[in-house]
């Protein structure tokens, strides 16, 4: 069973060779890099692994309103590599596939779906974990507190989509495209099948508020959207490929650091990784991208607490250890007001 991993991304470049390192320990065959607008050195990071074979570089200039995450997304549903895999899965630099045992790879996940079309993987944040500095090291290691499976939120419950790229239209940020008059089968990560209001909904992106509900036994993606807070900075700093017109801030880290369970199930992969890392490493170029890579970023950070109203922000940060765990009667209200409101105005 062939897997494709698909991203897209501009000065990641410290962490791109854990993040593959990581997948193609899991079982992925290839990637594609979709980059735009580097200067950081992940240019020259992809086009030094592009020599293991593994590693397809797409560097784009973004241009019209579309976002770059879509218009990424144009350019890798049209390439002959698509098409090309069994199953394929477009997710980020900051998602790290996570399978309880007995799974041990991308290939297992698959076998248990029952041979559907699409395969539901859910989020699971981690939290910051109340580190302030960036460090080079591996964020699997660096951040192991997590929220809750169970967390009433439906943005905790948001999900990605490992698909057989022929039954579908067109990939998507979170889902495919349906085919016209089809209906894909469906099943949650772990072998489950969807419910069919959701299987049949190709815009509904959560699994919050259907069954079969995830559990401990559900392989997920660990979502370390916001890592520490200088990284936090350096994020908000760079922007958001899918919302580029949003400035991050407290609101944006209250929703996603979940620091509620200690959870490191996923470094029962840590010896495959470190040594498939040490693998990419030896490659010609490599080793000197990547560390050109965290200069930058080092630099970055440097540069940005510079500015008072940065230094301010990273202080506020600070105050905000973690996040509390809303009651399901409390999350139904708030959802419930939220339609109030937004039918009040039409």
């Amino acid at each position: 069973m062939t897997v494709l991993g698909a991203t897209c991304l501009r000065n990641e470049a410290p962490y791109i060779v854990d993040w593959l390192a990581h997948h193609l320990a899991f079982g992925f065959d290839h990637f594609v890099f979709c980059t735009h607008d580097c200067d950081d050195g992940s240019t020259e990071l992809l086009d030094a692994l592009a020599a293991t074979g593994h590693v397809t570089h797409l560097p784009f200039q973004p241009s019209g309103d579309k976002t770059v995450q879509w218009q990424a997304l144009k350019i890798i549903n049209k390439h002959k590599l698509t098409k090309s895999f069994e199953y394929a899965l477009f997710f980020d630099v900051d998602e790290y596939l996570n399978a309880p045992e007995p799974a041990n790879s991308v290939q297992d996940i698959i076998a248990a779906s029952d041979g559907a079309d699409g395969i539901a993987i859910p989020w699971r944040f981690y939290g910051s974990a109340q580190i302030e500095h960036y460090k080079d090291a591996p964020v699997t290691q660096r951040f192991t507190r997590a929220a809750p499976r169970d967390l009433h939120y439906p943005l905790a419950h948001l999900f990605k989509s490992l698909v057989r790229p022929s039954a579908f239209r067109q990939l998507g940020v979170h889902r495919p495209r349906h085919k016209k008059d089809t209906q894909p089968r469906w099943a949650l990560a772990g072998g489950p099948p969807l419910p069919p209001q959701l299987a049949g909904n190709d815009k509904a992106i959560t699994l919050y508020g259907f069954s079969p509900s995830t559990g401990p036994k559900t392989p997920v993606l660990n979502h370390y959207s916001l890592r520490s807070a200088e990284e936090f900075m350096l994020k908000r700093d760079r922007g958001l490929p899918n919302h580029a017109d949003r400035v991050l801030g407290a609101d944006y880290w209250a929703e996603r650091n979940w620091n509620t369970q200690e959870d490191t199930s996923v470094s029962r992969m840590s010896q495959s990784v470190a040594d498939k890392r040490s693998e990419l490493m030896d490659i010609k170029g490599v080793r000197a991208a990547h560390e050109t890579g965290v200069m930058w970023h080092k630099n970055k950070i440097k540069k940005l607490r510079q500015n008072v109203d940065n230094v301010r922000f990273l202080w506020r940060l600070g105050l905000l250890t973690g996040s509390t765990e809303p009651t399901a009667e409390r999350a139904k209200a708030y959802l419930h007001a939220q339609m109030e409101a937004m039918s009040a105005h039409g």
